[in-house]
């Protein structure tokens, strides 16, 4: 899988991205990741049917299944009875085994995007955690730390490129390059970090129909960067 096609696949994971805007909007301090190398990393118990398989649940295990489930973070509002249970069964069932709840506390979600998807297309064979076991941030991309390389030309970006946008502060994943007759050359891109949660993961596009200059290869706020 290229980059371009697992940031399209991460963008329309509507789980994982429900759980990136609500750690970034303060719902919650944790997000779903499939990398199970982050810091904090946690996996979903092997089991969870009874009381005593909560009991056995590491703290950050019984955190995502209270946040999963409609409790308080600290699950200091369940109550051991037959219908907490139920709703506490319901968010296991829900908490798929290919993802990992990731403790961080607030993100803001656009560097955590490229890294899933970084790991969705090369798994451990690129490595896009830093020294803290986090994926790198907008600034450490633009300064070409880890795997990241610079495009020299405009001309060489393709598609799975990872632009570092609005001048150091945003970074997404290329998945179009669009060529205009009468327009400069645009692309389209998925990322997180967006500003409303229906624009979570969502591929967005240059128009040669605006005045917005924020997806134009020729902004000079946009680095473009490959691995």
């Amino acid at each position: 899988m290229n980059l371009a096609d697992a940031a399209i696949k991460l963008g329309s994971d509507t789980l994982v991205m429900s759980s990136y805007w609500n750690m970034q909007t303060e719902k919650q301090s944790w997000f779903f990741s499939p990398n199970p190398d982050l810091k904090s990393a946690t996996k979903r118990p092997s089991v969870f049917t009874s009381w005593g398989d909560w009991d056995k649940a590491s703290s950050n295990q019984k955190k995502t299944l209270a946040t999963m489930a409609g409790f308080k973070q600290d699950a200091t509002n369940v109550i051991r009875r037959d219908a907490d249970l139920i709703k506490l069964k319901s968010a296991y069932s829900k908490w798929r085994s290919d993802l990992f709840s990731v403790f961080w506390g607030k993100q803001y979600t656009c560097n955590i995007f490229v890294g899933d998807a970084i790991f969705l297309a090369y798994g451990r064979m690129v490595n896009a955690i830093n020294v803290n076991g986090h994926y790198y941030d907008p600034n450490q991309i633009r300064s070409c730390i880890g795997p990241f390389k610079k495009r020299s030309k405009i001309e060489d970006v393709k598609l799975g490129d990872i632009v570092v946008m609005l001048d150091g502060h945003h970074v997404e994943i290329i998945t179009k390059i669009q060529n205009y007759t009468f327009a400069d050359k645009g692309f389209c891109s998925c990322g997180a970090g967006r500003a409303y949660e229906d624009e979570m993961g969502t591929e967005k596009c240059d128009s040669s129909f605006t005045l917005s200059e924020t997806r134009e290869l020729e902004n000079y706020q946009n680095t473009f960067y490959y691995i």
